[in-house]
């Protein structure tokens, strides 16, 4: 057996010619450049073609993406003095004569359907044609040969030879997907009790299954680009295969390699787990913080990793028709619940509460819901940034305020250990305290302001305590997030003490230690938090922004030192200024963000008026 063989023999048993096509793309080997039509001769023709080039070991690696458990070997090296090819394989000439039909191969058998005997061509000097011997140098004139052959034989004087068309070369859409939202639905492996992962027929007929439904969710989604391995080769040029790994943290793995080799915002896996009459699907997220498609981290690091997002889906076996009734109202709430998830990276909040309201009461499982309630709430705080659609969804923004609130909080009672819901309850607190503790007409000694300070204290607590909730070494982003909002906090009780200072002097003091404590948290919070995160990152220069400028007036009012309050003003005015940087994007390479445009419009560039205004005093 020649050192490429069994190479080959794993391509053929596992690609087919258009996949084959997919392969040599994302090895930039080009497909119509090698010889053969079959998909045996085209698989030898690749395998000489990387050999010659050394690309063997990247070949082997991507067909062990493709396809993990089959045994992937890079072949030996060429031993000196070693032909430079193998014994190629058996391949032949399709040929037809008026219903019989065959092949002629060149070092291998071929049968003549509906006639007598069989065309071989081998190492001797004859050519057998059933019992007739034939001298090989008449093996260039075999297929007229065969024609004259089966007329003498009575088959008929109308014969007429034709060569089967040559398969042409199939159109190869692109490698990267080019959508706003990309959404990757990978196999479904079948997976055992010892966590070995099979792929089988069931499994990617689940898997089509679920991409069909997806499909047909989202069928009012334009923006969404949905890719999945049924699709044709002319709109995708990709292979997904299945998202490998026995433990969550190597499937997430193996999912964000997939997300930034073809450009997906989202990935869709999981596992099928049959037992007796009975198979559950356990679907898994995947979200890309930062693909380099999306030029920017999206907000869905809330989400980042295996979250099944509702239970298993029992599907009873075995698998017929439409895979079982009762099932789709399941699959459903994940791809609304899906859709949801794509409004809300481009702002569009009132549609993304629209689909989570839709699915709550489906999810029953405690984690599930605590999940879901976070983004009930996240929604209803984003929405507070248009208060003509939150005085429209919630009758008023109050409302809207206590709904988020009770989101939150319903979040970390179903699972205390997620710290997504102490960071948005943290934030309801902050939102309901700050209107009253920045209003110039509150009394600082009536029990609405004791109220809001009560309120901004729980804040506070509540983000301290997300804080210890959270893995910082796996989820750097969010612990800079998190910094960012418990140093608003801290700078609001800076504010809070300095409208105090009438009724006690030494209020300025505690002031001025909440704003230190404040710069502190949000200086640590820039590194950990992407550049390319440009809500995140608004949000972190809006913080500093708004605590220089607190510090500012402070200094100037109440040290009466003009010089250092300006100096801290014009700190406040870049970071102003750099938070409106983040919006900058004269090439419109961002994806639409309509929250980006809210913030910038509430916040960046009204503080930054407010700042110059100052700045002229």
């Amino acid at each position: 057996m020649g050192r490429l063989t069994s190479l080959h023999d794993s391509l053929v048993a596992s690609y087919t010619l258009d996949e084959l096509a997919v392969l040599c793309g994302s090895l930039d080997i080009p497909f119509e450049h090698l010889s053969g039509e079959t998909l045996p001769t085209r698989a030898w023709s690749l395998l000489q073609h990387a050999d010659r080039r050394s690309k063997l070991p990247e070949l082997v690696a991507q067909c062990a993406k493709d396809f993990p458990n089959r045994d992937w070997q890079v072949p030996p090296p060429r031993q000196p003095g070693e032909p430079d090819d193998d014994e190629p394989p058996a391949g032949g000439v399709q040929v037809k004569v008026e219903g019989v039909s065959g092949a002629v191969n060149i070092g291998g058998i071929a049968e003549v359907r509906n006639n007598t005997g069989q065309v071989a061509v081998g190492s001797k000097n004859v050519i057998q044609i059933g019992s007739l011997n034939v001298p090989r140098w008449l093996a260039v004139a075999l297929p007229l040969l065969l024609v004259a052959v089966l007329v003498v034989a009575g088959v008929g004087t109308a014969g007429v030879l034709s060569v089967t068309v040559p398969t042409p070369t199939p159109v190869i859409g692109p490698t990267r997907m080019s959508g706003a939202f990309n959404i990757a639905v990978a196999q479904i492996p079948e997976t055992d009790i010892d966590g070995r992962q099979t792929r089988t027929a069931d499994g990617d007929r689940v898997s089509e299954w679920v991409f069909n439904s997806l499909r047909t969710a989202l069928k009012d989604t334009p923006a969404a680009q949905i890719w999945h391995d049924s699709l044709p080769l002319a709109e995708k040029g990709a292979v997904i295969g299945i998202i490998t790994g026995t433990t969550p943290a190597e499937r997430q793995e193996s999912a964000r390699v997939l997300a930034e080799h073809i450009g997906a915002h989202l990935v869709i896996y999981g596992d099928l787990k049959k037992s007796g009459n009975m198979a559950e699907l356990e679907p898994e997220f995947y979200v890309a913080t930062a693909a380099a498609s999306l030029k920017r981290e999206s907000e869905a690091e809330d989400i980042v990793g295996s979250n099944r997002l509702g239970a298993p889906v029992g599907i009873p076996l075995p698998l017929k028709g439409d895979i079982g009734l009762g099932v789709s109202a399941s699959l459903e709430s994940r791809a609304i619940f899906v859709r949801g998830l794509l409004f809300d990276l481009i702002g569009l909040h009132d549609k993304a509460l629209e689909d989570f309201r839709r699915i709550r009461g489906t999810w029953t499982r405690d984690d599930e819901r605590a999940v879901l309630n976070f983004f009930l709430g996240r929604e209803a705080l984003f929405l507070l940034r248009n208060l003509d659609k939150a005085q429209a969804l919630f009758g008023s923004t109050a409302q809207a305020l206590e709904d988020a609130r009770a989101g939150f909080d319903a979040a970390t009672k179903l699972s205390p250990t997620l710290p997504l819901g102490f960071w948005g309850l943290g934030t309801a607190l902050l939102k309901r305290a700050e209107p009253v503790i920045t209003s110039d007409t509150v009394d600082v000694a009536g029990s609405e302001f004791a109220a809001a300070e009560a309120d901004l204290a729980q804040a506070i607590e509540a983000y301290t305590t997300a804080l210890t909730k959270i893995n910082a070494e796996r989820q750097p982003a969010l612990v800079g997030k998190i910094r960012t909002s418990l140093a608003n906090a801290h700078r609001l009780a800076g504010f809070a003490d300095l409208v105090k200072v009438d009724q006690d002097p030494t209020n300025a003091a505690e002031a001025d230690a909440h704003f230190v404590e404040a710069l502190a948290l949000v200086n640590s919070a820039f590194p950990l938090i992407d550049v390319r995160d440009a809500r995140s990152m608004a949000n972190a220069f809006f913080v500093r922004g708004v605590t220089h400028f607190n510090m500012g007036l402070a200094r100037r009012l109440l040290a009466e030192d003009a010089a250092g309050g300006n100096t801290l003003l014009e700190k406040a005015k870049a970071d102003f200024e750099a938070c409106l940087q983040q919006f900058d994007d004269p090439q419109g390479k961002l994806v639409l963000d309509q929250t980006l445009k809210d913030y910038r419009e509430t916040n960046c560039a009204p503080a930054l008026a407010d700042v110059i205004e100052a700045l002229k005093e």
